[in-house]
């Protein structure tokens, strides 16, 4: 047996000190024990199994993880938890908050309570964590598993903050109990390897792995990250999405894994089965304090539309019906079960918005390892402009409540600010602005007014203000006799509701907020701006990254009020600015160029440098670097990477510019080339993109004004390249340079393979240019290079098959020997699969009309039979046209003709029957041949075929061989017509070759014709009734069939038995074999029968016993 896991645990209180000891044994691969050993500590303990008979893998861990929970549940602990000393308290004094935390830590662990006030230990053990009270770690191990499931979790999700090595054991424990909750063994594997050894983690790594699908497993393993990528897409589409929580436990160790699931995470619906695993990782981003994985749960969570608005009350047995699902059902039911049909309900919503903000002021309030800031940062990188919303006024409802005093209607009006639906934004950019307010809905306001209306649907235009009611923002009663008024509003309107609904699940645990310490003079809005300014570069990073003009406004004036804001322009090097100026936004761009104008004398000197700015999104900076070039074009246009840069240059701004100064400058021979070859180098490493495409087409054109006289030097071996590129704009490119060299050299010196390039490309522009170039080559070189004509037959484009038809039309007027040399491609052209829809039809028609002249000079009779065998109709039909018309019938061999008569089109089976009534000689000569037209696919064909050979055929022409070959076809038709053949052409002197050829036929219809001729030839014949043996076998054994065939054989045997003694032998050694397997009747016929032999040769060994 082999060791596979093992549970120590121990019980110690007052003088009990028990182990307890659990074991899975591996006796095969297939067959596991669960044993067990207890007794008091030190002493010998006694051995027990709980599987008397051994178990799957599966089932054996079940029984281990129940006998462990019964255990634990009895106050059995690891050994870490029962004997790990605990601190002295002497020394701290309990009215400090750590001290008051370690002394309920102390009171939980020996059962009392030395305070006025109670909280439950999952409380005070959260709070140690939050805290991060390091002397509380063995309290809390102690603990870990002596209360509900709630301390289990908030004990794991301490001892993880607060980094406890000792707890080791404690979660290899919990992390490997199946029966624990999935909440609690995630955390637990997430702790264990955050205090596990480099080699214990790669142990527990492997048990990880194996969790996961083979496909998943073998892409972290040889790295791949695409085959990742697309597998989780799959995922996502099958709903097999269980492993996820599985796989962001490895992400801790496989970091690779993160950006990758992180982007799976942001295409994930917020609805079964997703939203367990998002819960689950959103929860585990906290404790691990992933920033980036955070940021995007939690403005998913913001931005997320619940999947249905949850009541208050969740009784399992109301039902309500909710579009989402398209069903009636019992809410409180179904969230309870495990393959629930909803989740992330309008409560789950609110509750994850508020964690999330909790999570970011504590950050904030222990800035532990500036977590605050990149969390911050993180999160506002996730909006975009689309997420911004204006401040505005409006009414809480647009329909007013009539006042009977007044006559009038009144309208409660909030005042929003920008981003008021943008919590987590709000919170950060704004968070110590007195005038923003969070209400209960989570949206901000600064203030309300009431005002009233003669109009019961509101109209700015029209409503007056009532100045009593106006609620000033800083006053906490003002704000609450606004939320107040809304309430009564709502009420009058839609009647009385739960506005103020708990938003807070109750199974989740909800810790207390933080509240910082620290004194921090509020003259800034967002919140710990003194953390900001701590790291300025979260600016930079803001200004360059983040997509909403609200939040580069914020780091944009931080910035320029940072007090170190010269130091950190001096940090920006060239790809920093510009990634600034190319930014679409347009307080990046002006923050760019003010940083550029800084240092502008760094940079002047730097050609690349300013190419690249003068193709940048900032108008301020392109004018900054045309003004350089014009005062000094020699300088810039002396390097030739400047000049790439100027002709690679898509802004549309600075395109008549560029092109004016290019036109302007005098480049040297030398310099154009050199810019010309490296301008076609870069494009042909060009991807075939949209951007890419007008990169290259916007060089095109420039090289093709500075460069033009240059283009012909270039090798036939880059335009081939250029040509054969996935760029489309480098097909354009190589067909410009193509007619240049054209008009310098001779026509037959161009490839004729490049130019069928040209023809077949996709682009009209390409095509054009082979068309002048095939315009070019003289009838003699094309004659010569036929097999390039050929292969153009079937082009796809119709412009550039009307070109080719065209040439062959005027070679053949010139040289009719090359329509022998062309019409076999045609035809072999049709026989292939069509490369588009149409081909043969244009094909067909040209080799029909154009080629007609050469269908018997230029084609041969296997040539006519592959097209009348192709698999295409239109093949068909062009291939019967030929046959017609084919001057020469005679040379098809008569198996061609034959195959013909089984053709599906009737016209060419027609055409066979013709050749058989008109060519009767050569039918009768190779006749051998001609009677395979018996056996055609068609029965129209048969029909003529035997209608044929009665007529045509006169006894001489038939011998046995023949009409006995007819009988062994497998169609019935056909080998009736060789019986009534042999009937009509009967010879007697050929019985023998009749009756043991056919005797071996299975045919029942063959084997009682047969039966027809053993009184007469076969009787009295010991030889040759021993060579049918088979024959009587085979007819006799068949079960209910061929009756006449068994009645005729019964007689024959019966009669031939009474001749003699050997007869009578052989006759029962068949009959005693047919009566053991035959139906009632036939055995009746074979007693009979041996009966009466028995009779005559009383000596006769047989299995039938006669009695009497």
């Amino acid at each position: 047996m082999k060791l596979i896991q093992q549970s120590k645990l121990f019980f110690k209180e007052g003088k009990s000190d028990k182990v307890y000891e659990i074991d899975i044994c591996e006796l095969s691969p297939n067959e596991f024990l669960v044993n067990f050993r207890y007794g008091r500590r030190g002493a010998v303990l006694k051995e027990g199994t709980k599987t008397p008979v051994a178990l799957s893998k599966e089932k054996a861990d079940l029984l281990f993880a129940d006998l462990e929970n019964e255990k634990r549940k009895k106050g059995y602990q690891t050994e870490t938890e029962v004997f790990m000393e605990l601190p002295s308290l002497e020394a701290v004094d309990p009215s400090t908050v750590n001290g008051a935390i370690l002394q309920r830590l102390q009171d939980a662990v020996v059962g009392k309570n030395s305070f006025k006030t109670e909280w439950k230990t999952s409380r005070v053990i959260w709070k140690a964590g939050v805290l991060d009270v390091k002397e509380a770690i063995p309290f809390i191990i102690k603990l870990a598993t002596r209360g509900d499931e709630m301390q289990t979790y908030c004990s794991l999700w301490a001892l993880i903050k607060l980094k406890a090595d000792l707890a080791e054991p404690l979660f290899n424990s919990i992390a490997n109990n199946i029966k624990q909750k999935s909440h609690i063994t995630n955390l637990a594997w997430e702790g264990l390897l955050s205090v596990c050894s480099e080699e214990e983690k790669l142990k527990k790594v492997e048990i990880l792995l194996e969790k996961l699908p083979a496909e998943v497993r073998f892409a972290i393993e040889t790295n791949d990250l695409n085959l990742l990528g697309n597998y989780f897409s799959q995922s996502t589409i099958d709903k097999d999405v269980e492993y996820f929580t599985n796989l962001y436990v490895l992400a801790k160790v496989y970091t690779q894994l993160l950006p990758i699931l992180n982007n799976t995470l942001k295409s994930w619906e917020f609805r079964p089965p997703y939203f367990r695993n998002i819960r689950a990782i959103y929860k585990l981003a906290q404790s691990r304090n992933d920033e980036k994985t955070l940021a995007i749960l939690s403005y998913r969570f913001e931005k997320q539309k619940a999947m249905f608005k949850r009541t208050v009350s969740l009784d399992s047995t109301s039902k309500r019906y909710l579009t989402v699902i398209d069903e009636s059902i019992s809410v409180g039911s179904e969230l309870k079960r495990k393959d629930s049909k909803l989740a992330f309900s309008t409560f789950t919503k609110n509750y994850f918005q508020k964690n999330a903000v909790e999570h970011f002021k504590n950050a904030g309030a222990f800035n532990n390892d500036g977590s605050y800031l990149r969390l911050a940062v993180n999160t506002l990188l996730q909006y975009t402009e689309s997420d911004y919303s204006i401040a505005e006024e409006k009414p809480l409802s647009d329909y007013g409540r009539y006042d009977y005093d007044s006559k009038r209607y009144s309208f409660l009006l909030i005042k929003y600010p920008e981003c008021a639906e943008s919590l987590l934004l709000s919170t950060i950019l704004f968070g110590n602005d007195p005038n923003r307010k969070l209400q209960p809905n989570l949206k901000f306001i600064t203030s309300s007014r009431s005002v009233t209306s003669n109009n019961y649907y509101y109209r700015p235009n029209q409503a007056e203000e009532v100045p009593i009611v106006a609620v000033q923002p800083d006053s906490v009663t003002a704000n609450s006799s606004m939320i107040d008024t809304a309430k009564s509003i709502f009420k009058s309107l839609f009647g009385k509701k739960n506005l103020d609904a708990d938003l807070v699940p109750q199974n989740e645990y909800q810790p207390e907020p933080i509240v910082q310490h620290k004194k921090v003079e509020l003259t800034r809005f967002e919140l710990y701006p003194e953390l900001w300014d701590a790291r300025p570069e979260a600016y930079v990073q803001l200004l360059m990254q983040a997509q909403m003009n609200i939040i580069h406004l914020f780091a944009y004036n931080r910035i320029k009020e940072h007090p170190k804001y010269e130091e950190i322009a001096q940090q920006f090097d060239q790809h920093g600015i510009l990634q600034l100026l190319n930014s679409i936004f347009e307080l990046p761009n002006q923050f760019g160029f003010e940083v550029l104008k800084k240092r502008e004398t760094e940079f002047v000197q730097i050609s690349q440098f300013v190419a690249e700015v003068n193709g940048s999104n900032s108008a301020s900076a392109r004018d900054w670097a045309q003004c350089l070039v014009n005062d000094n074009p020699v300088f810039y246009f002396n390097d030739i990477d400047f000049v790439l840069s100027f002709i690679f240059n898509t802004r549309s701004e600075s395109n008549l510019w560029i092109n004016e100064s290019l036109e302007k400058h005098t480049f040297s021979e030398e310099k154009i080339q050199a810019v010309l070859g490296k301008a076609i180098t870069e494009m042909l490493h060009f991807e075939n993109t949209i951007e890419n495409n007008l990169k290259a087409k916007t060089a095109i054109v420039r090289l093709n004004s500075i460069a033009e006289s240059q283009m012909e030097k270039i090798s036939w071996t880059i335009v081939q390249q250029l040509i054969s590129s996935a760029l489309d704009a480098n097909k354009i490119l190589a067909g410009k340079i193509l007619l240049i060299k054209a008009k310098n050299v001779d026509p037959t010196d161009i490839p004729v393979s490049l130019t069928e390039i040209f023809l077949n490309n996709d682009l009209a522009e390409v095509r054009q240019n082979g068309i002048e170039l095939l315009n070019q080559y003289p009838d003699g070189f094309l004659a010569k290079n036929l097999d390039f004509i050929c292969n153009l037959i079937d082009v796809y484009y119709d412009d550039v098959a009307e070109k080719v038809f065209a040439v062959i039309k005027k070679l053949l007027i010139h040289n009719t020997e090359i329509g022998n040399k062309l019409i076999p491609y045609f035809a072999y052209a049709l026989m292939r699969k069509e490369k588009f829809e149409g081909a043969h039809v244009r094909i067909s028609q040209f080799l029909l009309n154009d080629l007609k002249p050469y269908w018997n000079s230029g084609l041969f009779p296997k040539d006519i039979t592959k097209l009348l065998h192709a698999q295409y109709r239109i093949t068909h039909l062009a291939g019967y046209e030929i046959l017609k018309g084919f001057n020469n019938p005679g040379s098809f061999s008569l198996r061609q003709i034959i195959s013909f008569g089984s053709h599906e089109i009737l016209a060419i089976r027609q055409w066979c029957w013709n050749y058989f009534k008109g060519n009767l000689e050569r039918i009768h000569d190779e006749k051998d041949q001609s009677l395979y037209l018996l056996d055609a696919k068609w029965e129209d064909t048969r029909a003529f075929a035997f209608n044929f050979f009665r007529t045509e055929f006169k006894e001489d022409d038939w011998d046995p061989d023949i009409l006995i070959g007819i009988v062994d076809s497998i169609r019935p038709d056909v080998e009736s017509f060789g019986k009534e053949m042999i009937t009509k052409y009967f010879d007697s002197n050929y019985a023998l070759d009749y009756l043991t050829k056919l005797s071996q036929h299975p045919s029942i219809n063959v084997q009682a014709f047969v039966s027809n001729y053993l009184s007469i030839y076969v009787k009295e014949n010991p030889d040759l009734l021993q060579e049918l043996t088979f024959y009587f076998r085979s007819v006799l054994t068949r079960v209910n069939r061929g009756r006449v065939a068994k009645d005729r054989v019964f007689s024959f045997l019966y009669n031939e038995s009474l001749k003699n003694l050997e007869t009578a032998i052989w006759v029962v050694t068949i009959l005693d074999d047919v009566s053991a397997q035959t139906t009632v009747q036939d055995k009746a016929s074979c007693i009979d029968i041996l009966t009466r032999i028995k009779k005559l040769y009383p000596n006769v060994d047989m299995h039938l016993m006669i009695k009497n």
